[in-house]
């Protein structure tokens, strides 16, 4: 798997059995994650991980951009990189500069704070502030932002090769934040970014992330807001697997969706938590499949998410395709019922109040314990269920720390350990 090295021996995936039982007995038989034993109280999570920046092997050439240096922009950079190459970037405001990056193997990374890098004039190739064309790269704290192009969607990376990875980095007030080719060969990985004011008041849509028909997007610890009139993150990938973040549209974002996966596929959404403001257009939070036309078939589970509405009409998650989805050990919060359509199997939910999250508004989204859960939803018959135990809970707003908790689990992203608020 690619992605940061402290994941790599995380047992993501457990098997849940549900075998026309109550769900109370079968959170019982889910086992706790390796090397936390058998823990029957519930104990304080570990520290915050955030994103560090790892040494890079000795015999790779370095370039250096800056008002200092030779390269003094990017895209003089992007000229004279060759294969496998780093390239260090001064942080400072770099206007009106783009470039397409052809070359394989980059590591590309800012320095001594974060550059921001604002699109002006005309964009690479008419698309993004970044082109990127070569295989295998990583971006590492740059911030993107004011792309804008003609066709009306100006990104702030065009990832058009095989295999991107994007840590630490902010795409803010873009036509879209970043956009994908449509290559079966290509993979998108996302870590600990910030997504946020992208889209733009049009007829058309405007995603923060838009992966087109690629083989595998995969985003975690990382934090979306604010959209204008697009999704905050949509989908054609075949494989999607979507742990950790916060996309919190909050009490006046303008998002369409909070996450639509409009082709199908392989869709796991894990330990989010998601926040519907008041002022959405679109009824729907989650949507699978919506324009799928029986292209793609696939596993589609929501669970141990915590997701709160703030619209007078819900439905939390909409299923079009023609294969039961899992929604599972999730808590929905500010909604009357517990709303869902199409083919989903559901059980172990908790619907509850706006007032039961500690302070939804002030971005902590844990549950009051001392308050009743209105209602435990438990459905379907006999069902065998690929489920999957949240290793992480969302921290800051782009990191997260070890989740650690009472078995049986608890529902929703956050382990229930020590939130506390006294009712007034």
């Amino acid at each position: 798997m690619r992605g940061s090295h402290f994941l790599a021996n995380v047992p993501l995936v457990l098997v849940v059995m549900l075998v026309g039982v109550m769900a109370q007995a079968v959170a019982g038989q889910v086992a706790p994650d390796a090397g936390t034993g058998a823990a029957s109280q519930c104990v304080e999570s570990g520290p915050t991980i955030e994103w560090q920046p790892e040494p890079w092997a000795p015999e790779r050439r370095v370039l250096r951009v800056g008002p200092a240096e030779t390269l003094k922009t990017p895209s003089q950079a992007a000229a004279k990189a060759q294969d496998g190459d780093v390239v260090l970037i001064e942080a400072g405001e770099y206007v009106g500069d783009s470039a397409v990056w052809r070359q394989n193997g980059l590591l590309i990374r800012g320095v001594n704070g974060r550059p921001r890098l604002v699109g002006r004039g005309r964009l690479a190739e008419d698309k993004a502030i970044w082109v990127i064309n070569g295989a295998e790269a990583t971006v590492e704290n740059i911030e993107f932002s004011g792309a804008r192009v003609p066709s009306l969607n100006g990104a702030g990376i065009r990832a058009q090769g095989r295999g991107l990875t994007v840590r630490a980095s902010a795409f803010l007030d873009n036509q879209m934040g970043i956009l994908t080719n449509n290559s079966a060969d290509n993979s998108l990985v996302v870590e600990f970014s910030e997504f946020g004011f992208n889209g733009m008041d049009s007829g058309r849509f405007h995603h923060g992330l838009y992966a087109g028909r690629i083989g595998s997007l995969t985003v975690r610890f990382s934090y979306f807001h604010h959209g204008r009139r697009g999704h905050l993150l949509k989908s054609r990938a075949t494989v999607n697997d979507v742990r950790y973040n916060r996309f919190i549209d909050g009490q006046d974002g303008q998002a369409s969706l909070e996450l639509d996966f409009s082709e199908g596929g392989d869709v796991t959404v894990v330990g989010n938590v998601i926040d519907q403001a008041a002022t959405s257009p679109n009824v729907h939070v989650i949507s699978y499949a919506a324009e799928a036309q029986g292209s793609k078939g696939g596993q589609f589970v929501v669970a141990f998410n915590t997701i709160l509405t703030r619209r007078r009409n819900t439905v939390f998650v909409a299923n079009r395709s023609v294969t039961a989805g899992m929604v599972a050990f999730n808590v929905f919060a500010g909604a009357q019922e517990l709303s869902t359509s199409g083919p989903l199997t559901l059980f172990a939910n908790k619907l509850v109040g706006p007032d039961s999250l500690v302070d939804a508004d002030a971005g902590d989204y844990r549950l009051v314990s001392s308050l009743p859960v209105a209602s435990l939803d438990t459905t379907g018959g006999t069902l065998d269920l690929m489920a999957v135990k949240p290793a992480f809970e969302p921290a800051s707003m782009t990191g997260a720390r070890h989740r650690v908790e009472r078995t049986p689990p608890t529902a929703g992203a956050f382990a229930d350990c020590s939130a506390s608020k006294v009712p007034e």
